[in-house]
């Protein structure tokens, strides 16, 4: 019985962190592409945390944990991109330069 209270606090914390990823990707329109990139997961395990988060099976790869670390740096780096633009937004409102607000050193190689 412990160890089913203990995979059940799991999944639930997993798929609370993977709602909270996907909410703020949502706040800066994150393509569902740039999302997996920024995870750095190849397209076979994406598919399996998106099946996860549609109620499958918890994917083997990559482990929770090292998910669990992914999701919630990349997570952080992604609300620190969207304060920078809601700053920018309000300092210039109806301005280009909301695409030209710098981003943290971990989400370089995206494209917002």
């Amino acid at each position: 019985m412990l160890k089913n209270l203990a995979w059940q606090a799991t999944d639930t914390l997993t798929r609370a962190e993977l709602a909270m990823f996907h909410a703020q990707g949502d706040e800066i329109s994150l393509t569902q592409d740039d999302r997996r990139r920024a995870l750095d997961l190849d397209e076979r395990a994406w598919m399996a945390w998106t099946d996860f988060m549609a109620d499958g099976p918890l994917p083997s790869a990559p482990a929770v944990p090292e998910m669990l670390r992914l999701l919630a740096q990349t997570t952080f780096c992604l609300s620190v991109v969207a304060e920078r633009r809601a700053v920018a937004a309000q300092a210039t409102p109806n301005s280009d330069r909301l695409r030209s607000v710098p981003f943290p050193n971990v989400m370089v190689g995206l494209v917002f």
